[in-house]
């Protein structure tokens, strides 16, 4: 059977197991009972993040898709000031967005609460997302209320943004998102 935590793919049914075993402590009952009800309260959880609006986890791609549907620059590559200025203007965007920087921030501190060491057992999941919204201020920003920023899209749609690309006529220099430059030079014989 498939399970789900708080709308999100319990594999295994690692927390669902747990949590069934602490709710029949609590409540005093055999374990099917307990699991029964822990996936009947998973249910309507998963039911109420439906009504709320697009799937959990697929928030990114929306916004994605959105502004890469949006009139280009000359070269080919995504104008960020318009898709800012688009997305500002729409309060159905500007909703997307912004669990667009919530799902980003929770998958952010998902990857610091995964790789934590042993010795390191007492930080949470809540301890891992303070330090993914202290990062990562400008997304922390936008999905408290704020509108959304060109640095806010920027690390939200890191992989539409990931690099940027300039050249002359001897090179090309591509500037990745975490600001390393590669260049490459035309040789030109005289």
């Amino acid at each position: 059977m498939t399970y789900y935590v708080n709308g999100a793919l319990d594999k295994g049914g690692v927390e669902t197991d747990k949590r069934a075993k602490d709710y029949a402590r609590q409540n005093g009952c055999d374990y099917t009972t307990a699991l029964r009800a822990v996936v009947r309260n998973q249910q309507s959880i998963s039911k109420r993040y439906a009504q709320e609006g697009p799937e959990p986890g697929n928030t990114i791609q929306i916004l994605g898709g959105l502004v890469s549907g949006l009139p280009k620059l000359s070269d080919g590559s995504i104008d960020p000031a318009a898709a800012v200025s688009v997305v500002n203007g729409s309060s159905e965007y500007l909703d997307i967005s912004r669990r667009a920087a919530g799902e980003f921030l929770s998958n952010q501190a998902a990857k610091m609460f995964g790789s934590r060491h042993a010795h390191e057992m007492n930080i949470t999941f809540e301890d891992c997302l303070r330090v993914a919204m202290r990062d990562n201020s400008a997304v922390a920003a936008h999905y408290n209320g704020g509108k959304l920023t060109e640095a806010a899209l920027k690390a939200v749609l890191w992989t539409k943004f990931k690099y940027s690309q300039s050249s002359d006529s001897r090179t090309t220099v591509k500037t990745y998102a975490n600001n390393c430059e590669f260049k490459t030079y035309v040789l030109e014989a005289k």
